[in-house]
């Protein structure tokens, strides 16, 4: 179904939006099941994964995203993975004074917002050269 189906959906951005519904409302009803599962187990105490564990479902999602992008031919997924998961991979080698100082905080932001602008520009510029 996935080879033979999905492909023909790219086409026709209803049906896109269609199966984009449908997938976040499985994955969403999901976790509504699972918390309604957990519900009468308040008491007991929640899974905490090993180191190996840890590793191993990393690069279970490596490997899932790396085979999303590679069937979209699209790395949009790993970049956007990538920076959604750079601020607490951060946290971990940033000081604490540093990441509480407000003039840091502005910095960095000044920093990516500049870096995004000149991302953007770029990409028109790059646009505008093959047109």
């Amino acid at each position: 179904m996935i080879f033979k189906v999905l492909p023909k959906f790219h086409d026709q951005p209803v049906k896109l939006g269609v199966i984009a519904v449908a997938v976040s409302t499985l994955v969403i009803g999901f976790w509504v099941a699972f918390y309604l599962w957990m519900i009468p187990e308040n008491t007991a105490a929640y899974f905490t994964a090993t180191a190996e564990q840890n590793y191993m479902i990393v690069a279970v999602c490596l490997v899932a995203f790396i085979a999303y992008a590679l069937y979209t031919k699209s790395w949009i997924t790993i970049i956007v993975a990538a920076l959604m998961s750079a601020g607490p991979l951060a946290e971990k080698w940033i000081p604490q004074d540093v990441n509480e100082d407000p003039l840091y905080i502005a910095m960095a932001i000044g920093i990516f917002v500049l870096i995004g602008i000149a991302a953007i520009w770029l990409l028109m510029r790059k646009r505008h050269k093959t047109t």
